[in-house]
């Protein structure tokens, strides 16, 4: 009975957060409009893909030439659009596929973050009003369908499902190439010899496809100021009358992010930071949270971070609250954490490095642990630090 009622709350939260979606649409996301980044409506973010799935029926590769026609500039894989033109998806269902991902992004959020009381009402309510998840909301972006994915390959692999789990990642990373790092995840959980083989030929043949897609693009990926390893770099190009050299800008990003790693091995001692308990992935929610912060760093190291991809910070970080008995100081620490990215990173009216600057130390936080929890296991396998045989 109690479980009929948690699951019909979060029912009715998912359908609250969609009414509240759908109220922003109808009255031009009066927010963004606030801001100064609103699209102009119509889920424009879906709009765009459709109507590269309908090119690519007629230009097949053309799709990536760097030019100034409708059907060009494509910067991700070709999966989606053969998936979307199979299923006979274009531009005349944008907004019934725009409304989809808003329905598939309120049940995730309600999930991660349900409803029992007024300090959880308080915090969604920040979540769901930040400008990231209301830009990704307005734009409809398939970024949605990448959280969507990574949540239902984690369902799959607590459930012992490896192959089915790898195959979802690769789905994934054929759409949006910053989800390839999860293979070792999976592969690390796959048992057997025989599993292990297959997860590394679906990740190779994932790999293949995917050059293939990379080799075809006749432009870099553009750069997007806001969070991001080089950020820093950026910022200086920004407000400086030269542009630095990329060079100049991954020095300083390693500088930085090193400030970061020594900061975060400092206060971690005090409890501010993930302990290394967020590594250890011994339930479900804690193993999807692991598997949306690999994709969060993937394209935070990468290069292929937009504001609106926070929503991956945003989940893991809910899940790992959900799933890690927290004292009260921790939980609420780790909220405004989040809360004071999201809002601070963009739009900020100038303050943005400050947002930058803390989820720079989150990530930097997560890395410790890793290492943290990693580094025994790997001295196992080495065979170093093993004991002596008497």
């Amino acid at each position: 009975m109690k479980t009929l009622t948690i699951q019909f709350s979060n029912i009715f939260q998912s359908i609250l957060t969609l009414a509240f979606f759908l109220l922003m649409e109808v009255t031009t996301w009066l927010p963004l409009r606030f801001w100064a980044v609103w699209g102009g409506g119509g889920f424009i973010d879906t709009t765009q893909i459709l109507n590269y799935s309908e090119c690519f029926s007629a230009f097949k590769f053309g799709i990536y030439d760097a030019n100034d026609s409708d059907c060009s500039g494509y910067i991700y894989g070709r999966t989606l659009l053969v998936f979307l033109d199979f299923l006979g998806l274009g531009l005349a269902h944008s907004f019934t596929v725009g409304i989809f991902l808003l329905f598939l992004l309120s049940i995730i959020l309600s999930y991660c973050l349900p409803v029992k009381n007024l300090k959880d009402a308080f915090f969604y309510l920040l979540i769901v009003l930040s400008p990231p998840v209301m830009l990704l909301a307005e734009r409809g972006n398939f970024d949605i369908l990448m959280v969507g994915l990574v949540f239902l390959a984690g369902i799959q692999l607590s459930k012992g499902r490896v192959i089915i789990s790898a195959l979802i990642i690769a789905s994934a990373t054929l759409i949006k190439f910053y989800t390839g790092p999860l293979f070792l995840i999976v592969l690390v959980k796959s048992r057997g010899f025989r599993s292990k083989i297959l997860v590394s030929m679906i990740a190779v043949s994932t790999a293949y496809v995917t050059l293939v897609d990379l080799s075809k693009m006749n432009q870099g990926f553009p750069r997007a100021l806001g969070f991001g390893f080089e950020v820093w770099g950026e910022y200086l190009n920004q407000y400086s009358s030269t542009t630095g050299s990329t060079l100049r800008n991954q020095l300083l990003a390693v500088i930085t992010f090193s400030v970061c790693v020594f900061l975060a091995i400092r206060l971690k001692f005090s409890g501010l930071f993930f302990p290394v308990s967020f590594v250890h992935q011994d339930n479900r929610n804690k193993l999807i949270a692991n598997l949306l912060w690999l994709s969060l760093m993937s394209s935070y190291f990468l290069g292929l971070s937009f504001d609106y991809r926070l929503i991956f910070l945003a989940i893991s970080v809910l899940l790992f609250i959900q799933s890690q008995e927290l004292d009260g100081s921790r939980e609420s620490y780790l909220y405004w954490m989040l809360v004071s990215i999201l809002w601070l990173s963009f739009p900020s009216s100038g303050v943005a490095p400050i947002g930058d600057l803390l989820l720079e130390l989150m990530i930097a936080s997560a890395s410790v642990s890793y290492f943290i929890y990693l580094r025994p296991r790997f001295s196992r396998s080495t065979g170093r630090g093993s004991p002596k045989a008497t």
